[in-house]
């Protein structure tokens, strides 16, 4: 890869590892989509939450990835009588373990939940989920379904990892170029890899927007990111595996005690993290379940002191907000629920719950249009008759009986036999509301 000719244009003659890589990183890049298209959305959510497994697997291979680019930038490269590769150490290689160790740092929030130390108040309300990082800032990530650097980082990944290779195999210019500059360049499968998981996210994520199932459009992000993680670290070994045989025994020796040093603790550091979180996420769900006996029992001041200390502890989750909404709700506290259903929608955008009493809430502080707006979502989301039929009464009462018949008529496609759905038809027909 970074000696001759033919291994610098990418592709080994390792045909058979070129083909495991591609298989395995389309697992990983297709595995959360497909548990969520085949009904498995618990097991999809547990593997696609904070520090699970495939967060985790991802982080530690970039900072893998990043370790073995930095001591291979140490370990000076050898001589070599090829006027085009010159002697000594490969800057693209500092700069390449540099970029890893960014990304690491970005991934785990700069180890926040593994120390455990809180968000400033600033970050926290520019950052979309009140995290310790740049990457989820409202000015990359406006909304769940939109993270523009993320996006940009993609892009930019496939075209190094999948996309140069190629070219300096194809057009010899480039080729002489990227020897020139000594730019490590990923073998076929890492290519060919990377190029499927671009077009598996771009695929998986226009199909599960349009639909509006937004729960595996993230999945689909979440998993192809952990594969590109993935392919950095199959390409940093691949170069330190090429470069490893003419390094010294001291340069061979810093590298195994490098690893040891550095990837081996941080990796143990985000497993304790990640029980941290879990032993959150679990008293947070009990403080869930708590909040929503309670409410069921008419106990809504307590119930609201379990939704809130829920949220408290997993800021990050919508089902406290909804809870805590739904308890102040009861207490006739319109703002203050109407502030939790938003934020428990702006965590998850396809909580129907949420949005449905968020547009019941609009109705009676008589912001309507919002109300509509609201329960047009609602429809949409929960695609029933009951919906359809709430959204036209809606209507009808604001005397746009023509825009109310046809969801009226809508509710009596999805429901043949809803009576009040044709009944609500008839008014609207003749133009009058109840």
């Amino acid at each position: 890869m970074t000696g001759s000719p033919s291994k610098q244009t990418g592709f080994p003659r390792r045909r058979r590892d070129a083909v495991l890589i591609i298989i395995f990183t389309l697992g990983v890049a297709l595995g959360l989509p497909l548990l969520y298209r085949w009904g498995y959305r618990d097991l999809a959510q547990a593997l696609n939450q904070e520090d699970s497994l495939y967060e985790l697997s991802g982080a530690v291979s970039v900072l893998a990835a990043a370790v073995l680019f930095l001591v291979a930038f140490w370990n000076r490269s050898p001589t070599t009588n090829e006027p085009e590769s010159p002697a000594g150490r490969n800057p693209l290689f500092l700069v390449l373990g540099l970029g890893l160790l960014m990304m690491f740092g970005e991934e785990i929030s700069w180890g926040q939940r593994a120390i455990g130390f809180g968000t400033p108040a600033w970050l926290e309300k520019a950052n979309l989920q009140h995290e310790f990082n740049l990457h989820n800032l409202r000015l990359f990530h406006p909304r769940l379904t939109e993270n523009r650097l993320k996006l940009a980082w993609m892009l930019l990944s496939t075209f190094y990892l999948g996309v140069l290779p190629w070219l300096a195999w194809q057009v010899r210019p480039i080729g002489r170029l990227a020897r020139g500059w000594r730019v490590p360049l990923a073998p076929l499968g890492v290519a060919v890899a990377s190029l499927a998981t671009l077009a598996v996210y771009a695929y998986y994520t226009i199909v599960s927007v349009a639909q509006g199932d937004l729960a595996t459009g993230h999945g689909v992000g979440e998993s192809a990111e952990t594969a590109i993680e993935l392919l950095y670290l199959m390409l940093a070994v691949d170069v330190c595996l090429e470069l490893r045989p003419k390094w010294s025994r001291e340069a061979k020796r810093r590298l195994n005690v490098t690893v040891a040093v550095v990837v081996i603790p941080a990796a143990l550091l985000l497993i304790r993290g990640a029980v941290v979180q879990h032993q959150r996420r679990d008293k947070a769900l009990s403080g869930v379940e708590t909040a929503r006996r309670l409410i069921a029992a008419g106990q809504f001041r307590r119930a609201e002191q379990a939704a809130l200390g829920a949220a408290r502890c997993l800021p990050e989750a919508p089902e406290p907000r909804f809870y805590l909404g739904v308890a102040r709700l009861e207490q006739g506290r319109l703002d203050a629920a109407a502030a939790d259903f938003e934020k428990a929608l702006e965590l998850e955008p396809t909580a129907v719950a949420a949005c449905r009493n968020l547009a019941e809430i609009r109705l009676q502080q008589g912001r309507t249009d919002e109300a509509i707006e609201l329960l047009r979502h609602v429809a949409k989301l929960a695609g029933d008759a009951a919906s359809r039929n709430r959204l036209g009464i809606v209507l009808l009462e604001q005397g746009r009986a023509k825009e109310a018949a046809t969801e009226f008529r809508q509710a009596l496609r999805l429901d043949p036999e809803n009576q009040a759905a044709a009944i609500n038809l008839e008014r609207a027909k003749r133009g009058r509301s109840r």
